[in-house]
C-alpha cells in the first residue's frame, strides 16, 4: 500500500483497535471529550489514542474528571484547527 497522504498525524493513523475497544475506549472519556470526537473533528479520531495521550500526560487522573476533560477537549479542537489548515491547504 503506498502512502502519499505526507507526515502521520497522531490520532488519526490507523490504529490496531476493534471496534470495540474504540467504543469502550469513548465510554470512557468525559463529555466534553466525546462532544469534540462526535461533532469537531474534521477526521476520524481514535478514541483509544485519546484516551491513551491523556493517561500518558495526566497520570493517575480520571478522564471524566471536568478539568481533564475540559483540558483535552481543548487540546483536540487545537488538533483539529491545525488538521483543517493543512488540509486546506492541500492542492
Amino acid at each position: 500500500m503506498i502512502d502519499n497522504g505526507g507526515p502521520a498525524i497522531r490520532g488519526v493513523t490507523e490504529v490496531d483497535s476493534s471496534p470495540q475497544e474504540e467504543m469502550a475506549a469513548f465510554d470512557q472519556l468525559g463529555p466534553q471529550v466525546r462532544a469534540v470526537l462526535n461533532e469537531t473533528m474534521c477526521v476520524d479520531w481514535s478514541a483509544v489514542v485519546t484516551l491513551a495521550t491523556i493517561r500518558s500526560h495526566w497520570r493517575r487522573a480520571d478522564p471524566m474528571w471536568p478539568v481533564i476533560d475540559a483540558r483535552m477537549a481543548a487540546m483536540l479542537r487545537q488538533a483539529n484547527a491545525e488538521i483543517a489548515a493543512k488540509l486546506s491547504a492541500e492542492p
